[in-house]
């Protein structure tokens, strides 16, 4: 007869989530650990249910387990501590059904409609400064505006245009008033009150009228202005430490996730219309379809400082507009400012090209695969790492991709504090209109920044 070495019974660590934990020396902190995904353990406990589907086999160490379409039986075996079986799909960080059923059968791992002594793992709250968000909050109305100023004075100012008439707005004064009118909720009639005080305020050199807010909107350069302050929003993160010290990794990280969302025109009525015409479009085939009047927003954020650090604006349908086809200038745009150390992304994103891009920045590409996907690497390297890591070590696979939820709260955010929906009426107004909340989202989340770092009286001089 064989002498065994009796090991520690294995633990099981059950957390909410997608996976469960089953350590198998609870007294070492680094012993390994095998993940259990939710489908894996629905099966085994069918197993379990079922009448002698698990049954001990020579000794109490060796079990026979039945196959789950019922052709055969797999036999699962104790080494040191660890279950091991024979089936295909055995491995040592992923436990098949057949060994989880015999865990299962010898309670050690705990049912779910039983009472178990093992706690759930307590995650660790996350600190957050209240008082410093609800301060940064209640500057956000004052500093907003002359963030906004700042910015655009900044950039490339034209030559004045001499001859007679009225002389034009100023290109500053422009680019404010259409950002203003963009994060709020008003019309532009309404919103002559805070351009008048403004000008009160000395903010503003001289008296906006609506009209003219609406052409500097509707005029295709503004488009390339706004671009290029989205672009100059990030150099006060940039300019924390060119040198990428633990101070700008403290704030900005060196995570980075990739995603888009939609907005659509507030008129529900043209809206709807425009979508029958479609519809009716393609029923009859007198020709091709048209995009819808929406626009798609591309977005590369940062996971820690939920900063947009590239993006890009196309329209819903066409060539050219997929996810797939936009992540390169923004990998590329954001790669010029910040470390890149991990790259975040939903299925949308997983091929081949992608992931050597983001191999070749040095960085490690983290997005899940579809299910028809294989391991050959077709000269990417980086693909068959990426396949392997999320095979073998699932949990942490999982840990890093859950962070793609923050972009996901970027969108929402965006949308939640300027609203989903655009009112300009023209394509470019919309691409311009679109183009300054993004603007003002990062100008919100530097002031939230400053304030998080109790900065503000050093910051907010510096900057204003």
């Amino acid at each position: 007869h064989r002498v065994r070495t009796h090991a520690s019974q294995p633990q099981a660590i059950v957390r909410d989530g997608l996976v469960r934990l089953l350590r198998l020396d609870p007294s070492d902190p680094d012993a390994p650990e095998l993940t259990i995904e939710p489908q894996r353990f629905k099966r085994a406990l069918a197993l379990v249910e079922r009448k002698e589907s698990v049954t001990p086999y020579h000794n109490a160490y060796t079990y026979k387990v039945q196959s789950q379409r019922g052709g055969g039986y797999y036999h699962v075996e104790e080494q040191r501590g660890l279950w091991t079986c024979d089936c295909p799909d055995a491995s040592l960080t992923r436990p098949c059904v057949h060994a989880l059923a015999v865990l299962l059968h010898r309670r050690l791992l705990p049912h779910p409609d039983e009472e178990t002594d093992t706690e759930p793992a307590a995650r660790e709250p996350k600190r957050v400064d209240h008082a410093a968000i609800r301060k940064a909050e209640l500057a956000i109305s004052t500093h907003l505006p002359r963030l906004a100023y700042r910015l655009f004075d900044m950039l490339p100012q034209p030559l004045p245009k001499l001859g007679p008439g009225r002389p034009s707005v100023p290109q500053t004064d422009g680019l404010l008033c259409a950002l203003l009118w963009s994060t709020s909720a008003r019309n532009m009639r309404r919103e002559q009150d805070t351009r008048d005080r403004l000008t009160a305020e000395g903010l503003l050199s001289r008296r906006v009228a609506c009209n003219s807010v609406s052409r500097v909107l509707t005029d295709e350069k503004t488009t390339e202005l706004l671009e290029e302050a989205l672009r100059r929003t990030r150099d006060p993160f940039t300019a924390l430490d060119p040198d990428a010290s633990p101070l700008t990794l403290s704030v900005v990280g060196d995570t980075f996730a990739v995603d888009s969302t939609g907005f659509t025109p507030s008129r529900q009525g043209h809206y709807a219309a425009e979508r029958e015409r479609q519809r009716a479009k393609r029923g009859s085939r007198k020709g091709p379809a048209e995009p819808m009047p929406w626009l798609k927003a591309h977005l590369m954020v940062s996971t820690r400082a939920h900063l947009i650090t590239s993006a890009r604006i196309t329209s819903s349908i066409g060539k050219g507009t997929g996810d797939p086809s936009l992540f390169a200038p923004l990998m590329d745009e954001t790669a010029e400012q910040f470390p890149v150390g991990v790259v975040v992304g939903d299925p949308a994103y997983t091929n081949r090209a992608i992931v050597e891009k983001v191999t070749a920045e040095g960085a490690t590409p983290i997005f899940k695969p579809k299910s028809n996907m294989v391991t050959q690497q077709h000269g990417v390297s980086g693909w068959g790492d990426m396949i392997a890591f999320f095979t073998v070590h699932r949990a942490e696979f999982d840990a890093l991709y859950h962070r793609r939820v923050q972009v996901e709260s970027v969108n929402s955010a965006i949308k939640r504090r300027f609203g989903e929906s655009l009112r300009s009426r023209t394509p470019v107004s919309r691409r311009n209109e679109l183009l300054c909340r993004l603007i003002a989202y990062n100008l919100v989340v530097l002031i939230q920044q400053i304030h998080l770092l109790h900065a503000e009286d050093e910051w907010l001089e510096r900057i204003l």
